[in-house]
């Protein structure tokens, strides 16, 4: 699994690592509580550009698939 990471981070642009760093930073968080975590998620995908959005979730995408490849 860390392969898959590792292969998605580096098809990365330097705007997607910062958006992903941001995102990890949020979820990393133990201070905030759910909800407040999933406020500060959703208001982060909502100030990316539409740019932006495409891509995570064309990375997000490629990612789901090179799981499903894993052999467990």
């Amino acid at each position: 699994m860390e392969e898959a990471v590792k292969a998605s981070e580096a098809s990365m642009s330097e705007e997607e690592k910062q958006f992903t760093e941001k995102a990890n930073a949020i979820n990393a968080n133990m201070d905030i509580t759910y909800a407040e975590n999933q406020k500060q998620i959703k208001d982060l995908i909502d100030s990316a550009s539409p740019e932006m959005k495409a891509k995570i979730q064309n990375n997000i995408t490629k990612f789901i698939e090179s799981l499903k490849n894993i052999k467990l």
